[in-house]
């Protein structure tokens, strides 16, 4: 019989400690949220139409004798994106930005060096480009794509890279699987790309792209608007006002102040697009557009037309320039996005695409018309529109409300609650766009806890403590269009600052495992009925002149954490404020 094999002593394996294991587990949270947000910048920019070229994939190179890497590369036609990542915190990104400044500013001071450089070292960059494009011709874009928050201090000091953020890159994500390759033009627009400087146009010295329309113009008196509001309607192709339409205002994931937000909705492009198939009709009803600044009404011998000088509707050409994210679509948008290119039907949407006509009626605002102009007319319109449909949720009526009434006090609420959202202990803790997991809704935020709190002329509100000499010019706003809008800017910061004090000693005082939204916690502190219970407890200590300091409220509410949040629901937000004020305060 074999001999028994010699038992081998194991040593027990020791179990983590609870802080162990809590380190553990948010290093396994940190590293998937990086697989993630890798995993979304390729299939974005793939789902554009960009080729990405992965064996590039944290590839070093050196440019102007300093070393650097790449980490994604993506190439469409002409245009070559160097995309750089993170997911660590601000403080480490700052640092790094700063280093890498300096080849930023070599490779943007001579793309075609760079280019030239490229294509010596790397093969795939070579083969990827077409012959025909001279280094020159070649759009080379920086992106710098950062899990976290940026500050704007921070970018402001990096020249020629375009920053995109989490928020922006989801916009990017979702609008890109609701209308597959179309989502490239407002991509190539995000990275400064103009149509003259994208595929063949750069080969030709022509300069813009214009398109001539057949149409017709209204004159001025029967269009109901403002003097020198010009209407026009004509027919265009799918395909061309793809290339020129966006939904979501222009500069959205440029600046997000002043955006109201309208999503494509993937189900019902997707229902559209199976009627086109099945029907292969066009819809007859009209878009209804805002056309970008450059389009001429001509008559046919090629006079500029005026509508003042009309008395009928009149044929007209309408020269309209091609300019990505250019035509801002008020209604309609699921008709034209219907038709976006890619997907299993393509082959025969690209028939429809190129062949079927939309009847547009446009209007062409004022020359010299400023960009609140055009923002408040495009959100009235819609508005207008849009009241007779489906009634739009109420945080999109707060934030059309925001550009057309800006000195209403629910308009500067939303403001503050925009500016929270962005700093201090509420921070990304309102719903917003592109919020994950669980957030605090806001429209009730907004009318119950914030409007009563920063009522200009109210004893109770942070108004009756703020000491800028120009305040009365709140009050004056609502019916005086000439007062300066500057002065809500500097009350709503005022605001933001003197309740980040007392928010801010409130969180600190219970806790960070309570400061969350999640169901899953049922002493969770970021309830819209508690949140709002906080911000009548602030209302409260204002009432009575009693303003402090983060520390000074810090003391006060040493206890806190015992107080009974829970115990409030629905309305009760007033009871619950009250009882704070009473308990931590002496009121």
């Amino acid at each position: 019989m074999p001999a028994a094999k010699p038992q081998v002593s194991r040593k027990s394996k020791i179990p983590l400690t609870p802080e162990q294991k809590e380190k553990k587990e948010a290093e396994r949270k940190a590293k998937l949220r990086k697989a993630q947000h890798i995993r979304m910048i390729r299939e974005t920019f793939v789902s554009a139409g960009f080729k990405h070229i992965n064996d590039l994939s944290s590839s070093n190179f050196v440019f102007n004798g300093r070393e650097t890497d790449l980490d994604e590369v993506f190439l469409i036609d002409n245009v070559l994106v160097l995309l750089e990542h993170t997911s660590h915190d601000e403080d480490h990104v700052s640092a790094h930005l700063v280093n890498k400044s300096i080849i930023y500013n070599y490779m943007n001071g001579d793309r075609a060096s760079l280019v030239s450089d490229l294509k010596s070292k790397f093969n795939s960059i070579d083969s990827g480009l077409h012959k025909k494009y001279h280094d020159h011709d070649i759009q080379v874009r920086i992106v710098y794509c950062s899990r976290k928050n940026i500050k704007q201090s921070t970018k402001d000091h990096v020249k020629g890279v375009h920053f995109l953020d989490y928020p922006q890159l989801k916009y990017f994500s979702q609008t890109s699987k609701a209308v597959k390759l179309s989502v490239r033009y407002e991509l190539l627009d995000f990275l400064g790309v103009y149509p003259s400087q994208f595929g063949d146009n750069v080969l030709s010295s022509g300069g813009d792209v214009v398109a001539t329309l057949r149409g017709t113009v209204l004159p001025e008196s029967q269009s109901h608007l403002p003097p020198d509001y010009k209407v026009v309607s004509f027919y265009i192709s799918a395909g061309e006002l793809i290339r020129r339409a966006y939904v979501l205002r222009r500069d959205s994931w440029r600046d997000d102040s002043d955006a109201y937000q309208r999503f494509l909705i993937k189900k019902k492009i997707d229902l559209i697009r199976r009627h086109l198939l099945a029907k292969k009709g066009v819809f007859l009803n009209n878009i209804i557009a805002i056309l970008p600044d450059s389009t001429e009404i001509l008559s046919e011998q090629g006079l500029h037309v005026n509508p003042k000088d009309l008395v009928k509707v009149t044929p007209a050409k309408i020269h309209l320039t091609e300019q990505f994210n250019s035509i801002s679509i008020i209604d309609g948008q699921h008709r034209v996005f219907s038709y976006y290119e890619g997907g299993a039907d393509e082959e025969k949407i690209s028939i429809l695409r190129g062949q079927q006509n939309l009847l547009v009626t446009g209007v062409i605002l004022p020359d010299g018309a400023s960009a609140k102009t055009r923002d408040r007319f495009s959100a009235g319109l819609f508005l207008q529109i849009n009241s007779n449909q489906t009634k739009p949720p109420p945080e999109l009526i707060q934030d059309i409300g925001v550009i057309l009434r800006p000195f209403e006090v629910s308009s500067m609420a939303r403001r503050v609650l925009w500016k929270l959202n962005s700093r201090g202990p509420f921070r990304d803790k309102f719903q917003a766009a592109f919020s994950e997991g669980d957030t605090i809704r806001t429209a009730s935020v907004v009318l119950y806890g914030l409007v009563p709190l920063i009522r200009p002329g109210s004893d109770e509100s942070l108004y009756k403590h703020w000491s800028d000499a120009s305040k009365d010019d709140l009050v004056k706003g609502v019916s005086d269009s000439s007062v300066d809008e500057n002065i809500i800017s500097m009350y709503v910061e005022y605001c933001t600052v003197e309740i980040n004090k007392f928010i801010g000693a409130v969180k600190v005082q219970t806790g960070r495992s309570r400061w969350t939204a999640s169901r899953k916690h049922s002493d969770r502190l970021l309830t819209t009925t508690i949140v709002n219970g906080m911000l009548h407890c602030l209302r409260r200590i204002s009432s009575v002149g009693n303003l402090r300091d983060h520390d000074n409220y810090k003391s006060a509410l040493e206890h806190v954490n015992s107080f009974e949040f829970t115990n409030y629901t629905s309305s009760h937000y007033n009871q619950l404020g009250l009882d704070m004020a009473k308990k931590y305060f002496d009121m």
